[in-house]
């Protein structure tokens, strides 16, 4: 869904190094503004309940989060696996 709605498989962003899911989909959308709808709630501007953040492909982001330098944030459809 992000990935036919974005027409983009990547996108590089600066984000804080203390940051959290809902400071990374508000960050992400100003970049995608495509993404408000299908994968960002129009509303809360946070991800949708059917969509998660994923941190190097090793653990799942909810809520707060401490970031490196080149840390890679995937974005998934928890409906689709990915």
């Amino acid at each position: 869904t992000a990935r036919q709605a974005a027409g983009m498989t990547e996108i590089s962003i600066v984000v804080p190094l203390n940051s959290s899911d809902d400071q990374l989909a508000r960050l992400i959308q100003q970049s995608i503004p495509s993404l408000v709808g299908p994968v960002i709630d129009q509303e809360t501007r946070a991800l949708k309940p059917s969509h998660t953040f994923n941190l190097n492909g090793v653990r799942f982001i909810d809520g707060d989060v401490q970031l490196r330098e080149g840390d890679e944030i995937l974005l998934f459809s928890s409906q689709a696996g990915g």
